[in-house]
């Protein structure tokens, strides 16, 4: 397997996806800043993940961003995204999704001033890490059935 595709990506679902996490991770920067003994819990482990992911992947996420930016300019409510798929992607994936839990239970209790993550938002980032684990495992992709 080459690339892993996601067919059918809903665009506005992905930028609220996007912000949501840009503002996790301004949250967690700022609580490490402000509490040094942080890094060792969820907000050091995550933007340490926020590094390793942005490190090792960065090349494969410019030309998905750029489709799905073009997408949003030219009003496209759908998309399809492909990624390369590189060494390392499936331990990366797992730690992210465990991580984004965590996250999501910190926000559900009002542990961060970050709001708990919409359930379509939520249904869309297990779409995404379900379909990179299940085509890192030879399935075929499987389109977005949601709402876009």
């Amino acid at each position: 397997m080459d690339d892993i595709s996601l067919l059918g990506y809903p665009v506005r679902l992905g930028a609220l996806q996007q912000q949501r996490q840009d503002e996790i991770v301004r949250e967690f920067q700022l609580l490490a800043m402000s509490i040094p003994e942080s890094r060792t819990q969820v907000p050091g482990r995550l933007l340490e993940l926020v590094g390793v992911l942005t490190s090792q992947f960065a090349a494969e996420m410019v030309e998905p961003q750029r489709l799905r930016e073009q997408a949003a300019a030219s009003g496209v409510a759908q998309v399809d995204l492909s990624y390369p798929v590189r060494p390392g992607m499936r331990e990366a994936v797992l730690a992210w999704e465990t991580m984004m839990r965590e996250v999501d239970d910190y926000c559900r209790r009002g542990t961060l001033l970050a709001l708990a993550a919409p359930a379509e938002v939520v249904a869309l980032r297990e779409w995404t890490l379900g379909e990179f684990l299940r085509q890192l495992d030879g399935a075929q992709p499987a389109r977005w059935s949601g709402p876009v």
